[in-house]
């Protein structure tokens, strides 16, 4: 949901732009982060597009030095499932399908735990979201992505 925090441009206002060089995963996870507290959608989709960007770069020996259980397939349900959302609030359904279907395809990637569930759930609500706005009136949606 973009602007969860209601001071987050007080935060972000020293964060430089774009994401400082660091390792991969470190700007993943910055990227990813940063999202959250956007305002604007299109900024909010800029930052998710950047985590996935990141996310491309890892590798599981990268990952595997900061947890031995994590794999970069299992970020990209959820990093490919905010730029849904993203492009969903901004009105662009095609490019939401595109990116809730690669979500949907990396689900398998994910734990059988609460995390998974949540990630696969919030990709169901979002292609009903989706399904609904489809059926209504035509332009922009009024809907805001409500799965983070």
């Amino acid at each position: 949901m973009t602007g969860r925090a209601p001071a987050a441009s007080s935060r972000r206002c020293g964060t430089p732009s774009p994401v400082p060089a660091t390792p991969h995963r470190t700007r993943c996870t910055l990227a990813h982060y940063l999202t959250d507290v956007q305002t604007d959608p299109a900024e909010e989709l800029r930052w998710d597009l950047r985590a996935l960007a990141a996310a491309d770069s890892l590798t599981d020996d990268r990952t595997r030095q900061h947890h031995s259980s994590l794999r970069v397939a299992g970020f990209y349900p959820s990093l490919h499932l905010n730029v849904a959302a993203a492009h969903h609030a901004l009105g662009q359904s095609s490019q939401a399908r595109h990116h809730l279907d690669r979500a949907a395809q990396s689900c398998e990637h994910l734990p059988e735990n609460g995390y998974g569930r949540t990630i696969r759930g919030a990709v169901e609500r979002l292609r009903a979201e989706l399904d609904a706005d489809a059926v209504g009136p035509q332009g922009q949606s009024e809907h805001r992505a409500q799965h983070r």
